[in-house]
């Protein structure tokens, strides 16, 4: 499914033929939101993410297993452990299915396209049953049951399980949205997921156009729009970015968002990014850039973000990460 053809087929821009280049996602969104409005921008890209079956990428499934593999593993002595974050500009749930598919319980944070409210769920204690069914129990008790063929209701119960909101503008030192978001993240179930450009299940909350992104980079200084625990472990925690090249504006707007917590310890704590020199498309002048310049750009990524490059496909370096674990 591509969200940059339907949009701009939407507008009549190209026809039905098979399309060759496309422009990146941020700027179809950008035309899209001037042609139409944001709020219609964001209506009916939820609409495409809904249309058909989503298939679950390999990457998303060996992460799932990693974490939960890590998750049960005991801390030895003298060992430091880290807190299991996972940060994605993805907004539909195929993550969230991969990791409910896995058995897995875990907490989500849905950051909002004003960056004006959190919203959050915790899927507490995940079980699969032999009769194919999958189980989600809330803290309080209140279970949800639903078939592992049936991806609408895991969908639902991806929207509904365990729903919170907090006002990020209001959660200063004192107010009872602090008091909350501390009290979730005293009691929340790792992994953590936090999308940081919306969610396809949650309103208003989609960062897609250029526009979009400025916004939020431009008024991260102001007031802190990434939760201060979440930009605590960023700053302390080892990072690795899957499927992300150095050159895309998604890692870099994204980076740009979250550069104060990342600058902290610069140096002192290793970060990775991991994608195949050769996947791409071979049209692509930037791909062509990348491919013929791969070491030189190495080594630009480790000055310019502190970022090692790794030659290699996000489910192949999952696996072998998780047999490294066992």
């Amino acid at each position: 499914m591509n969200i940059t053809e339907k949009l701009l087929r939407s507008l009549e821009l190209i026809g039905e033929e098979p399309p060759g280049m496309l422009p990146s996602l941020d700027l179809a969104a950008n035309y899209y939101a001037v042609k139409s409005d944001e709020n219609r921008l964001q209506t009916d890209v939820a609409s495409i993410l809904r249309e058909g079956h989503l298939e679950i990428p390999e990457a998303y499934a060996e992460l799932a297993l990693l974490l939960r593999e890590l998750s049960a593993r005991p801390v030895g002595r003298g060992r430091r452990r880290y807190r299991h974050l996972v940060i994605t500009s993805v907004l539909d749930t195929t993550i969230e299915q991969a990791f409910l598919r896995a058995g897995m319980g875990f907490t989500r944070f849905v950051q909002s396209a004003s960056g004006k409210r959190l919203d959050i769920n915790l899927y507490d204690q995940v079980e699969i049953n032999p009769g194919g069914f999958i189980r989600v129990t809330e803290r309080n008790g209140h279970h949800h049951s639903f078939p592992l063929d049936s991806p609408d209701d895991m969908d639902r119960v991806i929207e509904e399980c365990d729903a919170r909101s907090v006002s990020v503008e209001q959660a200063a030192a004192g107010s009872p949205d602090a008091a909350q978001l501390a009290a979730i993240f005293g009691e929340l179930r790792e992994p953590i997921l936090y999308k940081l450009h919306g969610s396809l299940d949650v309103r208003d909350s989609f960062t897609l156009s250029t526009e979009q992104y400025y916004e939020a980079v431009s008024r991260s200084p102001s007031h802190k729009a990434v939760p201060e625990q979440i930009a605590q472990i960023l700053s302390n925690t080892p990072i690795v970015c899957l499927g992300s090249r150095i050159l895309d504006p998604d890692f870099r707007l994204s980076y740009y968002l979250l550069r104060e917590c990342l600058d902290v310890r610069r140096g002192q704590i290793r970060r990775f990014a991991v994608h195949p020199r050769d996947l791409g498309d071979q049209r692509d002048c930037s791909h062509q850039m990348g491919l013929r310049a791969w070491s030189r750009l190495a080594n630009w990524a480790t000055t310019r973000y502190g970022v090692e490059m790794l030659d290699m496909r996000s489910e192949i370096f999952l696996k072998e990460l998780r047999g490294g674990v066992r």
